[in-house]
């Protein structure tokens, strides 16, 4: 597990930077753009990692900067994304939404103002800092649903205690959220599973989007690979049906004589010949096409 550390020491040199340095993730995810100065948590998983970001925790009241103002401590923890570490990371979690206070001396504690930037990390103190206790021994499924709401301790309460009894979703992205800065549009295009602003009116948990179930998805691909497939053939079949040829036509057509209702035939395939028969019968008077074989 690695662990970073933001803080500062008492002189005006001596600002706020982290060591052992800044986290990649915080710049790689634009973590950095969730977070106000006030206290802000972030629970995510990315790449098969896991991370916990936590900032404006309070220091002891002796630490102050070169204006008197109170020092603020920002802690990260990154580690794999196992069954271990994510139990130790809920507890972190949970300790910060149930007791902040505690956490925020725990952390402090494991600060030295010595050294030349003005403070020195004991990460091994803070490594030991285990609160994976608040989490029931046999843990059940999250509820996958995403939902958001004020920044109320009784919604970080209610938080907390889903943290205590579920393990948390197995999709990547943000998974707690809790800012100041952030509106209640913002909020929900991070796709944070559970998330919480000063900036977000609704007093209870709102759920914004539902995560389908692994299973529904499998049948919804299935049903539309079968749909595409039946498609597919009934297109192949209308492309491999023969055109219907249209059936051949004498060539021959047909007049019909006002004084002789009797139909007349005519023979294109003769000369075309100039012919006072027709001229007589009052058949057609044209070019003549009569054949003197018809009587």
């Amino acid at each position: 597990m690695e662990i970073y550390v933001q803080s500062r020491g008492k002189l005006q040199d001596n600002d706020y930077c982290w060591i052992p340095e800044i986290p990649s993730v915080l710049t790689q995810h634009n973590i950095i753009h969730l977070v106000g100065q006030s206290f802000s948590l972030v629970l995510a998983r990315y790449n098969a990692q896991l991370f916990l970001y936590l900032t404006g925790l309070a220091s002891r009241p002796e630490r102050d900067d070169f204006r008197g103002r109170p020092v603020r401590n920002s802690v990260l923890w990154l580690c794999s994304d196992t069954p271990e570490n994510e139990l130790k990371l809920r507890g972190l979690t949970i300790q910060a939404l149930q007791d902040r206070n505690r956490l925020s001396e725990d952390c402090d504690r494991a600060i030295k103002l010595q050294g030349e930037l003005g403070f020195t990390v004991d990460f091994e103190q803070l490594k030991n800092l285990d609160y994976s206790h608040l989490c029931q021994a046999s843990n059940s499924t999250s509820d996958p649903s995403k939902k958001i709401g004020n920044n109320s301790d009784n919604l970080q309460q209610e938080i907390a205690v889903e943290l205590a009894s579920n393990t948390l979703p197995d999709y990547p992205g943000l998974l707690v959220l809790i800012t100041s800065i952030k509106g209640k549009d913002s909020l929900k295009a991070t796709g944070v599973w559970r998330g919480l602003s000063d900036r977000v009116p609704d007093e209870d948990l709102e759920e914004y989007a539902k995560k389908k179930n692994p299973l529904q998805k499998g049948i919804i691909t299935l049903l539309t690979l079968i749909f595409l497939l039946l498609l597919g053939i009934l297109i192949l079949v209308q492309l491999l049906q023969p055109d219907p040829q249209p059936e051949p036509q004498q060539n021959q057509t047909f007049f019909n004589n006002s004084q002789n209702p009797e139909k007349v035939y005519f023979n294109f395939s003769q000369p075309v010949l100039d012919c006072p028969k027709s001229k007589e019968s009052n058949s057609f008077i044209l070019p003549c096409f009569w054949d003197d074989n018809r009587s």
